[in-house]
């Protein structure tokens, strides 16, 4: 199988949703983690990945931090 670069920036764009509030770490995380899964499954690239990752980790986190009362 072969992953396109739109699926990447689309599963990269449903990882950011969950990137701050009202979302805490953990739900980000779990969302993250899933995403890196399926892409790997699907067959994508290590520079597809690496793709992935940075335009999650660029992405600025939605009010500036994670729901603080979430119990993370």
């Amino acid at each position: 199988m072969q992953v396109s670069d739109d699926e990447i920036k689309s599963v990269a764009k449903e990882v950011i949703y969950y990137k701050g509030q009202p979302y805490s770490q953990t739900e980000f995380n779990f969302t993250y983690v899933n995403a890196l899964y399926y892409l790997e499954n699907k067959g994508a690239t290590q520079k597809q990945i690496q793709e992935f990752e940075k335009l999650v980790e660029d992405a600025p986190i939605k009010g500036g931090h994670f729901n603080r009362y979430s119990g993370d």
